[in-house]
């Protein structure tokens, strides 16, 4: 039988914690430099509001405290990436994204194993008679939604493109765009608002010109953005969950979304 790793042990062999503490710990170090940068009348966000409200209380003067901050919460794991080269930044995302795979691979194998060969069953049964209590019945269903959700999750990650010097950027960036896309910033002001943002943080690409920054960042982080949001709710919409009882499958969606939103952030 295969040797399946546990969480612990897949956990000192990749290091996720180590990088997931240095990612915070790089954004609390960052944080205040981005608050003012972006706070200055030559940004860009400062034309912009949440609302596109003038606010009446600062005598004309657009109001966008809250934005700024919304922003620079959205580039949390986006500012770490900015921070490393071009190869310091493809070995982490290697590094983490073997990581996902091999700890949906073990998760899945263990749940496999139990539901071919299930604990509580009669030592002669067959398959004609082979039957559970019903609580345990219930167990077994559940294990199967859960396979079936890590199998939709190995079937995201089986689709993402070969990681390179931007995959961290486009991955971590998502939320960026799709925050400025939603106030309605236009796209030179965008493009303008990265530029600022690389200069200060001196990132390590120099094809970042304009063109390069729509093409090559932009447009694959909403559409990464688009896929990580969207694909795993297919899973909960699937004709697999008919019968189960609303309080599991509540559970369960809350369960995979934040199981969803930890592993895809590389």
């Amino acid at each position: 039988m295969k040797n399946l790793l546990t969480l612990k042990d897949l956990q000192l062999k990749y290091e996720p914690d180590i990088l997931i503490n240095k990612i915070e710990e790089n954004y609390l170090k960052h944080k205040v430099l981005l608050l003012n940068l972006f706070s200055i009348d030559s940004c860009s966000l400062s034309k912009y509001t949440e609302d596109r409200q003038i606010s009446f209380l600062n005598s004309g003067k657009v109001d966008n405290t809250s934005l700024i901050k919304d922003v620079v919460s959205s580039l949390h794991d986006a500012i770490f990436f900015m921070t490393l080269s071009k190869n310091e930044r493809t070995v982490v995302t290697k590094k983490m994204r073997l990581f996902a795979n091999e700890l949906i691979d073990n998760q899945l194998a263990r749940i496999e194993i139990f539901l071919e060969d299930p604990i509580l069953i009669m030592p002669f049964s067959n398959a004609k008679d082979m039957s559970f209590p019903h609580d345990i019945n219930k167990m077994v269903n559940t294990l199967k939604i859960i396979a079936f959700s890590l199998k939709s999750e190995k079937s995201y990650w089986s689709s993402m493109p070969r990681a390179g010097y931007l995959s961290g950027l486009q991955v971590s960036m998502g939320d960026f765009f799709y925050l400025l896309k939603k106030i309605g910033m236009s796209q030179k002001d965008q493009i303008t608002l990265v530029e600022q943002v690389f200069e200060e943080f001196k990132v390590d690409w120099k094809e970042g010109a304009r063109e390069n920054i729509k093409i090559s960042l932009q447009q694959p982080a909403l559409e990464i953005f688009d896929k990580r949001n969207n694909d795993f709710k297919k899973v909960f919409d699937s004709d697999q969950l008919m019968g189960f009882e609303k309080n599991i499958i509540s559970e369960l969606t809350s369960f995979f979304s934040k199981y969803q939103s930890q592993l895809r952030r590389f």
